[in-house]
């Protein structure tokens, strides 16, 4: 028997002691931001290695072959080591992957919020497989889309794949977000073709060559930005893969491989950004002092700005389907996606925990903002641009003051006199439950909800889209 057909069946034994798989807590319905790791299927060319990577619901486990002082054990054990995400799959079908973690994020799109999902991992993992079949299912859904936008981000420069990839600018909107000026923005008459159509017309154009993990792997950064009737926007985004030398260089070792390997560095420099930032997003997230996270370090994360906003008042519903292979050949590479995928779940599920007890007095302007925005099932939306100012500062307006300035946003009197109100009583309910957290007590929903920018008892609504990175405004229609 070969060694690692022994490996195999140690994995094997180790699978058949794993407890049922717990189910995902929070329900991922609950996330504004959910994290969920996808391992590809063997392959023909995987023979000759075993299998590497054990999904269990929120549990991924890795597997190693054990070995001392450089020598592997010829029994076949293997170590194994635990990641823990939101959720993992392995093999469901697309339909089943995009019902579980896609189709909440759509359905945030329908009510006129912005959604994205972006695919992140190493080269040869299925990242824009499934990307692609993401964007088919949600097409044979029946999702009406009124116009649609692509580009790819290459060498850190923007290429619009609707125009002839014209190369355009990223420049910073009055609202601090990040657009790309000039896009191209086809309207779904005006295409006088199905979507899916425009869609492929556009992948079409996107950089890819030929690696030792991928016959056609993408040298680029693709977005895909759908406008619903809704006003609102659906973006995904396929991520270039991370790679080594090995990976770089072409099957044919063409004259072009010193270009390719220039081409891994940019990739990489831009991975090892968002990177830093998933990172500093994690320090962040356990609070203290907060530390410069450098989105303008590159173009990918200035444009991926928004929906790297953990916090359970994002502007922007996010899944991201970390992708890995699932042999021993690319275990070094599936580690590094994993403790990347880690950071950012572990900075989801801070950032909703410090929520849950952190008083209205302590809101920051976007969470005193979104708070109106979404009191009573939005009836005071159009007044939320006029409320950026912190708790604090509300706690302690005089009432009259706070009256006029809903009146210079078009408010009334009475609207002034409800909002105040309904901000004090929820200042006096957060003590309440902050209180009870002291004594141990446990804290209830309504305290949760408060915390989280909700109108307690009331069915969430939908919040404005105010960009992905990607603001309408800057938009040009073709």
């Amino acid at each position: 028997m070969e060694l690692y057909e022994l490996q195999d069946e140690h994995v094997g034994a180790f699978r058949a002691k794993m407890p049922a798989a717990p189910e995902p807590n929070p329900p991922i319905s609950q996330l504004q931001t959910t994290v969920v790791c996808r391992c590809r299927p063997f392959l023909d060319h995987d023979a000759g290695s075993f299998q590497a990577v054990t999904t269990n619901g929120p549990n991924i486990y890795v597997h190693k072959e054990v070995s001392k002082a450089g020598l592997v054990d010829t029994t076949g054990k293997v170590n194994s080591k635990k990641f823990q995400l939101h959720a993992s799959t392995a093999c469901e079908n697309d339909e089943s992957l995009y019902e579980m973690y896609v189709e909440a994020v759509v359905e945030k799109s329908k009510e006129g919020g912005a959604g994205c999902v972006l695919a992140y991992g190493q080269t040869g993992a299925g990242k824009t497989h499934t990307i692609e079949a993401m964007m088919d299912t949600m097409f044979q859904s029946g999702v009406e889309i009124v116009a649609v936008s692509c580009f790819e981000v290459r060498s850190d420069k923007v290429h619009d794949l609707l125009n002839d990839s014209e190369e355009l600018k990223v420049l910073t909107g009055a609202d601090g977000n990040d657009n790309v000026v000039g896009l191209k923005k086809l309207e779904a008459e005006e295409a006088g073709e199905a979507v899916k159509d425009v869609v492929t017309r556009a992948k079409a154009l996107r950089s890819t060559a030929s690696t030792n993990a991928n016959d056609q792997s993408s040298r680029s950064h693709a977005f895909y930005i759908f406008f619903l009737p809704s006003g609102g926007s659906l973006t995904f985004v396929d991520l270039a893969g991370s790679e080594n030398k090995a990976d770089a260089k072409s099957h044919s070792e063409s004259e072009n491989a010193d270009e390719r390997l220039k081409e891994m560095k940019e990739i990489n420099k831009s991975l090892g950004d968002l990177k830093e930032c998933i990172r500093l997003t994690l320090v962040n997230s356990k609070g203290g002092k907060q530390q410069h996270i450098p989105f303008r370090r590159s173009v990918l994360t200035r444009l991926l700005r928004t929906s790297l906003d953990v916090s359970p008042t994002s502007a922007v519903k996010t899944t991201f389907l970390c992708h890995v292979g699932p042999t021993r050949r690319s275990l070094s590479m599936t580690i590094n996606t994993l403790n990347y995928a880690e950071q950012m779940c572990s900075a989801t599920n801070a950032a909703k925990e410090a929520a849950k007890f952190k008083g209205p007095e302590k809101w920051s302007p976007k969470m005193v903002a979104s708070w109106v925005e979404k009191l009573d099932g939005g009836k005071y939306a159009t007044l939320s641009e006029s409320m950026h100012m912190s708790g604090k500062i509300f706690q302690t307006m005089w009432l009259n003051d706070f009256i006029k300035r809903v009146s210079a946003a078009g408010g009334t009197e009475a609207d002034g006199n409800y909002i105040y109100d309904k901000f004090h009583d929820l200042v006096a309910e957060s003590k309440k439950g902050n209180g009870a957290k002291k004594k141990g007590k446990k804290v209830d929903d309504v305290t949760i909800e408060i915390a989280e920018g909700k109108k307690p008892a009331q069915k969430p609504v939908s919040e404005l889209m105010y960009g992905a990175g990607l603001s309408a405004a800057c938009v040009e229609n073709s």
